[in-house]
């Protein structure tokens, strides 16, 4: 029973100080090395954190792929493991990133890729982005349905039902059913002392 203990022991102190290897050659931005150490242990040893490791060394050599497919591993190995979850979301998010950019590197001006861009704006709280880039995507495409109706959403949003007004309408005549553009009209119409012409829009918006 000793010798196992001792053993066990011997086992955790090894890992212990290639672990400390590990996180010196990380922080001394030696990523080769430390992509080849993970590597070695998540061989011979299997555990998820040396999956997480070498999904690191690959982050941190700017390798992607390699970082997707062992941080997948490390998931395989524990679905419950927080670091490697933790690791795969920001991947997630620089690949989508990535993606974006490519995106608008093809095609800086279409009319989809300024929609994306004002739906950004629209999530880090930046009003003006978000209207600076839903009238670019307009001009690219007048009559792009998401890019009318998001510009219509953001009008009425900040009180400017007239003109929010212009663009529901754009919006109903490409779609016809459907349910924001309706409701949009319909609560303008109402905000503007226009009850009765509110109603059919938002009796359209219920039906749907």
């Amino acid at each position: 029973m000793r010798w196992l203990l001792a053993a066990a022991a011997g086992v955790g102190l090894l890992h212990a100080q290639t672990q400390t290897e590990f996180e010196r050659l990380m922080d001394r931005q030696e990523y080769g090395a430390a992509a080849a150490l993970a590597s070695t242990m998540a061989e011979r040893d299997g555990a998820a954190r040396w999956w997480v490791a070498r999904g690191r060394a690959a982050l941190g050599q700017g390798d992607a792929a390699a970082a997707w497919s062992a941080l997948s591993r490390a998931v395989e190995k524990d679905p419950n493991d927080i670091e490697a979850l933790y690791f795969l979301a920001k991947l997630g998010a620089i690949r989508s990133q990535m993606e974006f950019d490519g995106l608008l590197r093809q095609w800086p001006g279409a009319a989809r890729a300024h929609q994306l861009k004002a739906e950004m704006a629209a999530a880090r709280r930046d009003p003006a982005g978000e209207e600076r880039e839903y009238r670019l995507a307009l001009q690219a495409d007048p009559a792009l349905p998401a890019a009318l109706v998001g510009f219509a959403e953001l009008l009425r949003e900040r009180n400017r039902c007239e003109e929010a007004l212009s663009y529901y309408e754009r919006a109903l005549k490409v779609t016809p059913a459907g349910f924001e553009a309706n409701y949009g009209r319909g609560a303008c119409l109402l905000s503007t002392d226009r009850p009765a012409a509110a109603v059919p829009p938002l009796q359209a918006a219920v039906r749907l």
